[in-house]
């Protein structure tokens, strides 16, 4: 009886440390993810500010047509880049190891 006693409260322990493990990968998943959320926040208000000064600039020596769009060109060219950086690769190196594998066994 007494070891089942012990055994119940060594449970209840790993539990409780446990929880504050969570709690505190938790916070700090939290505070990640407001700082992310708030530096791409600056980061496209500071994206608008330039863009908005190169248009400044472009319709000085191309006029105002002209400047937007350059300016457009350049934003769909930057978004076209980061489209295609973020998708997978082929695959062709994964084939691959995938054959080598089966290779083997």
């Amino acid at each position: 009886m007494n070891r089942l006693t012990e055994l119940v409260l060594s449970f209840f322990d790993v539990l409780e440390a446990e929880g504050r493990q969570f709690r505190s990968g938790a916070l700090s998943v939290i505070r990640g993810t407001l700082l992310l959320f708030f530096g791409l926040a600056f980061l496209f208000a500071g994206a608008l500010a330039a863009g908005y000064a190169l248009y400044l600039v472009f319709s000085l020596m191309i006029g105002r047509p002209g400047a937007a769009f350059v300016i457009a060109l350049m934003l769909c060219a930057a978004g076209f880049l980061l489209i295609k950086k973020s998708q997978p690769d082929d695959g062709s190196d994964a084939a691959g190891d995938g054959e080598a594998e089966d290779g083997e066994k």
